[in-house]
């Protein structure tokens, strides 16, 4: 999960410095290997809740990585992804 976590942060801070066109195919890879961990992996409820927790973070950063690239109908389609992991995990505030 940390290193989950890492990655996550990773790639805000990517955001912050490359252009979101050199970054969007690595976001959307950790995005969908995430969301298939989260739906083929094994874990208690605590872990499934905090996978998802970086999921719907993940969802927010890969949206903003593709706004900024101009691919509008995927940031749409990404954040979907993060706020739909956001509910699941009843994380209200992401």
């Amino acid at each position: 999960m940390s290193a989950l976590a890492s990655r996550v942060h990773a790639l805000r801070l990517a955001d912050d410095v490359l252009a979101g066109g050199d970054l969007i195919a690595p976001a959307f890879r950790e995005l969908r290997a995430s969301v298939m961990l989260h739906r083929e992996a094994s874990f208690t409820e605590e872990t499934g809740r905090a996978l998802l927790v970086q999921v719907g973070e993940l969802g927010q950063i890969v949206g903003w990585i593709a706004s900024d690239a101009g691919r509008l109908a995927d940031a749409e389609r990404a954040y979907r992804v993060g706020l739909d992991a956001a509910r699941q995990a009843e994380d209200a505030p992401l």
